[in-house]
């Protein structure tokens, strides 16, 4: 379960999460609920148990993370659903703006592959923390790990 009080700068990220849940072709955690009211906006999601993902040298984690990862460049963001671009994203980091085109794809990107954000669960990596969703290239994921 997660929430923001409704004026909050950052409540758009709830609805970014719980708009882009169903397109995640299982890598996220079921949405149950999106409840806005009494000045609150909260998200619950299945309980996957599981632990944060080790990604230390050797780790057997790895190869979950790996198919992850594979899972998620083969998916693409439905036009009905808002997201940022990657382009958009990179665009102060490039000094030729002709590069932004390096970035642009029509996949989905989860952009924040930290291990607080990749539990394993039932011998699968499933992300959580959806918020920063983008739409770009598919070699996106690898390098935002």
């Amino acid at each position: 379960m997660k929430g923001l009080r409704a004026d909050h700068p950052r409540v758009w990220t709830q609805r970014r999460e719980a708009d882009i849940n169903p397109y995640t072709g299982g890598l996220a955690p079921s949405l149950r609920w999106h409840i806005r009211q009494s000045s609150w906006d909260l998200l619950s999601f299945e309980d996957l148990g599981g632990r944060h993902a080790d990604y230390s040298p050797y780790s057997a984690d790895l190869e979950q993370v790996s198919a992850a990862m594979a899972t998620l460049a083969s998916l693409t963001v439905p036009s009905q659903i808002e997201t940022k671009t990657m382009p958009q994203r990179m665009s102060a980091y490039v000094s030729d703006p002709d590069d932004l085109q390096k970035f642009s794809g029509p996949h989905l990107a989860h952009t924040d592959w930290k291990p607080d954000n990749v539990l394993i669960a039932d011998g699968q990596a499933r992300l959580v923390d959806w918020a920063w969703a983008s739409q770009g290239a598919a070699w996106i994921a690898p390098p935002c790990g």
